[in-house]
């Protein structure tokens, strides 16, 4: 039955196409269509893709409109230079094309249509080898967020070698980490009393708190100040990628790729 719905359904490239083409027929029989059927519409197809997996935006024919900042590498296509940001498109494509690895630009969190379409190239490519990612993301909780769902849709169809961060605290010295760094969340303590300081929600600050106490452990991002009563103020940091000086990331990653190739080569079976 999904076959088939496909089949008749296949657009132009975008969403809206083929809801025109499912209101089209809806619009025979006068006393269905309401004014929210278009929320419903979006919302069941994104549930019916990215929650219970019946199918995917690519069987469709949807157009993936991020195509042009991803390309699959051609010596080393299951190594990919992987950035969060749109305007490190330049720096990771020469990078990339120097060392023949893949490469992929996202605009913050990856798009699921994105994904489908740069894992099924890969794939192609790759001839089954496990994938290393090196990352460049932002040092805060929603950069780690958009690197952990990135990894996640590669492994829907691949083995993931390894991930390297090529931005983390490291990239900095204690100086530069004081001017650089930038309010994530704040919130108030006292004893096992925890309030968030707006215009933060005791979600954010939970989930500040977690990426900070499981992932970063360093007190150069976590300041505190006392509010009086027994209270502190305390505010986690993040660092912005685009803060990271570009020499120290390519070498970084030239330096992750020779070590990565070498023990690559040694791994090989030698030929009879």
């Amino acid at each position: 039955m999904i076959k088939s719905l496909l089949t008749v359904c296949l657009c132009d490239g975008n969403i809206r196409s083929l809801w025109y083409k499912i209101k089209g027929v809806l619009a025979q029989h006068s006393n269905i269509l309401g004014s929210g059927d278009v929320d419903t519409f979006y919302s069941t197809l994104q549930e019916m893709v990215e929650d219970q997996e019946l199918f995917r935006y690519k069987d469709f024919g949807f157009m993936d409109m991020n195509e042009p900042y991803r390309v699959i590498g051609k010596k080393n296509p299951e190594i990919i230079l992987a950035s969060e940001k749109l305007g490190h498109y330049l720096f990771i494509k020469k990078l990339a094309d120097a060392q023949g690895v893949s490469f992929i630009c996202l605009k913050g969190e990856p798009a699921v249509i994105s994904m489908e379409y740069f894992s099924d190239d890969l794939k192609a490519k790759c001839g089954g080898k496990p994938l290393t990612v090196f990352s460049i993301s932002d040092v805060d909780p929603a950069g780690y967020s958009i690197e952990r769902n990135l990894v996640r849709g590669l492994e829907k169809a691949h083995q993931i070698n390894k991930v390297v961060k090529l931005v983390d605290v490291g990239a900095f010295t204690t100086e530069q980490i004081g001017f650089v760094r930038f309010p994530v969340v704040s919130y108030e303590k006292k004893g096992d009393q925890v309030k968030p300081v707006a215009p933060a929600t005791m979600g954010q600050v939970t989930k500040g708190r977690a990426w900070f106490e499981e992932e970063i452990k360093d007190e150069r991002l976590l300041t505190e100040k006392d509010k009086g009563g027994g209270w502190k103020v305390f505010t986690i940091h993040g660092i912005e990628s685009d803060a990271a000086d570009r020499d120290i990331i390519e070498a970084r990653f030239k330096a992750g790729l020779q070590r990565l190739l070498k023990n690559n080569s040694r791994a090989k079976p030698a030929k009879k």
